[in-house]
């Protein structure tokens, strides 16, 4: 038995490797502690995919030389069991078991590759899947649901969004995330501030129409509309804070370098709000929102959120109950959208009733720490999923 994944390059879970350096990029899943399982199991196996990653050519011709050397160390430091090149699928064996990641979906011979592959499939979705749902939902047409299973966050087959398409129809295991230890509570309720910090990054449409109408609807040209909400409209509020970075792929034809210089610009936004101490900026304010892709996708922040003290404020939407959240119980919900006026009231009303918001976050703090790395990671096991 062998746990392939395709060119799992810019992993942190591998180390820091060539190609991270190289294109200063990091593709890891959210979901790398199965790689880490696979990597511990002895039984990592790597497919070796000639194609370049989809985003990088364009800048990076010869990103599959710098994967190549990777492999190359990865196989030397023996945390890879077994390198299988694509022209050799008709080796593995129905015991064999392919990992995919949504990220994985944007290779443009996937299909190719799970027809000739005996294994079985394992599909990693995180929040990253409203991205690519449309390959996924073709990859299980083609396949069949029999060959395909899914190891996810929150419920799928539960999900509204999802719930007639050919996804709600594979197995499912519901693994949910684990938070670093690095987010906990560091200071008292009452020794934060009374404002509202507004998190997370603000993603237009990051792909070409090809590629964007292959992956999802033309329609969903922003992934984060509630944080598109609060990036334009948190100037009305007295109380929120917004550290929301935006990001705007929506290039029309201007050219190399002006297309060239608007990906500077998104690179810098980006790479300046992960440099911000999250844990100790979210134990500083009272209150958090940290809004997930669409309405019914959750996202790791919110979690991170709870984990450091914080209040989660969020709306009634199937993202926050699909993590077993409820409303005023140990999270604020303030209805159906996003309301500067709403959000500010939560922030009034805390001034006359302290002692309902401190155990709000009591409960938030009970509730989360089934997610605490530690805790998640003793009841893990690979085999849960298989």
């Amino acid at each position: 038995m062998t746990f392939y994944f395709i060119n799992p390059h810019q992993n942190h879970s591998l180390g820091k490797t060539i190609s991270s350096l190289v294109t200063l990029r990091n593709t890891a899943s959210k979901m790398s502690f199965i790689l880490d399982s696979a990597i511990q199991s002895g039984n990592l196996g790597v497919l070796k995919n000639e194609e370049s990653f989809p985003e990088l050519p364009r800048y990076f011709p010869r990103s599959v030389f710098f994967d190549n050397i990777d492999i190359k160390l990865w196989s030397l430091k023996k945390k890879i069991k077994h390198v299988l090149p694509k022209g050799e699928l008709n080796k593995t064996s129905p015991n064999d078991y392919l990992f995919l990641t949504t990220k994985d979906t944007k290779y443009k011979n996937l299909l190719e590759i799970l027809i000739e592959f005996k294994g079985k499939i394992v599909l990693l979705l995180d929040d990253h899947l409203f991205s690519t749902y449309k390959v996924i939902n073709e990859i299980i047409e083609q396949i069949g649901s029999k060959r395909i299973k899914s190891a996810s966050i929150a419920s799928v087959s539960k999900n509204p969004f999802f719930m007639s398409m050919p996804l709600s129809q594979i197995k499912e295991t519901i693994i949910g995330w684990p938070i670093s230890e690095r987010f906990s509570l560091k200071k008292d309720f009452s020794n934060r501030l009374n404002r509202v910090l507004a998190l997370g990054v603000l993603t237009y449409r990051q792909f070409n129409k090809e590629i964007m109408t292959k992956l999802l609807d033309e329609k969903l040209y922003c992934v984060h509309p509630d944080r598109e909400y609060l990036y334009h409209n948190h100037y009305c509020s007295k109380y929120i804070d917004s550290k929301i970075p935006m990001r705007d792929y929506r290039f029309k034809e201007d050219g190399f370098l002006n297309n060239f210089l608007k990906r500077v610009y998104n690179k810098y936004n980006t790479m300046r709000y992960f440099k911000i101490d999250l844990p100790e900026m979210m134990n500083d304010y009272k209150f958090v929102m940290f809004p997930s892709m669409f309405d019914e996708s959750p996202c790791l922040g919110m979690l991170e959120a709870m984990a450091s003290g914080s209040i989660l404020i969020g709306t009634n939407a199937y993202a926050y109950k699909s993590l077993g959240l409820v409303e005023n119980y140990n999270y604020i919900s303030i209805g159906e959208k996003m309301d500067v006026n709403l959000i500010d009231s939560v922030v009034d009303d805390q001034f006359k009733n302290k002692d309902k918001y401190i155990s709000i976050q009591k409960k938030s703090l009970d509730w989360v720490e089934q997610f605490k790395k530690s805790n998640f990671l003793e009841k893990f096991d690979l085999k849960d999923i298989l």
